[in-house]
């Protein structure tokens, strides 16, 4: 099977379990990095911690797409990009359909 979409992550998060390809569930728009530090810190801190136990830094004055995958072992995960219309038809257009998971060196 050939995949011709991609996701790249710039560090080997522990929510992706090692997983090689990943199916795309949902796009749901309009997370302002305020409201995720405020009302979903838990969201937050699963979603950006790194693997070097720091975490990826969330813009408070940024609004995210967040994205939800299920990776090739079944295990869900998300991810958040800046809600822009690059993102948004990028991820939108592309539901149910599997992603290379790709981490950059």
């Amino acid at each position: 099977m050939q995949i011709t979409n991609e996701i790249t992550f710039n560090n080997n998060y522990p929510k992706l379990h090692g997983q090689k390809r990943a199916r795309l569930l949902a796009v749901i728009t309009g997370f302002s990095g305020e409201l995720l530090q405020k009302r979903f810190p838990d969201l937050m801190l699963y979603d950006t911690l790194r693997d070097d136990g720091r975490y990826y830094a969330i813009n408070q004055d940024e609004t995210y797409i967040l994205l939800l995958f299920e990776g090739d072992n079944g295990i869900l995960f998300t991810t958040f990009r800046k809600d822009n219309d690059e993102n948004f038809y990028k991820y939108n257009g592309l539901t149910g359909q599997i992603f290379k998971i790709k981490i950059e060196k």
